[in-house]
């Protein structure tokens, strides 16, 4: 199973970011052997949480036994929130299926995979909270 994922409804309607993820999982799992059974798309689903419909739907199906791994292009696309992404590596544990992220080599079946996992995730909250402190700032200057 795979999951694509973009933030905002203009990079949805040109489909270059989600056609970029689904190529760079579709070349990997092909050098990888591994059978690619579907590809979950958010379009225009932010990456603070999890609670997404297609994500959702892909957990279900990683979960129920119909595929060993959840695969994304950037680990971003995934969640930018470090408490869901280390839900989400604990659950993938205890469930036995595999989280892969193709831009850091992050692969859960591994311990140095998951300590990549867990040092990126880290800075991929860090990177949520900048975003959103400059985004105040910039209303705090608009306002004023």
């Amino acid at each position: 199973m795979a999951v694509t994922r973009v933030s905002t409804s203009e990079q949805a309607d040109s489909g270059l970011g989600l056609s970029a993820q689904r190529a760079a999982i579709e070349q990997a799992c092909a050098a990888r052997g591994w059978d690619l059974l579907e590809i979950y798309e958010d379009a225009g689903a932010s990456g603070k949480n999890i609670n997404r419909p297609e994500f959702t739907q892909a957990l279900s199906a990683v979960e129920g036994g119909g595929a060993e791994a959840l695969v994304v292009a950037k680990l971003d696309r995934l969640s930018r929130s470090l408490s869901d992404f280390t839900r989400l590596m604990e659950r993938s544990w205890r469930k036995k299926w595999a989280l892969v992220a193709l831009d850091l080599g992050v692969d859960t079946t591994t311990p140095a995979g998951e300590m990549i996992a867990n040092s990126v995730a880290n800075l991929s909250q860090f990177e949520r909270r900048l975003i959103g402190q400059r985004t105040q700032e910039a209303l705090a200057i608009k306002r004023s």
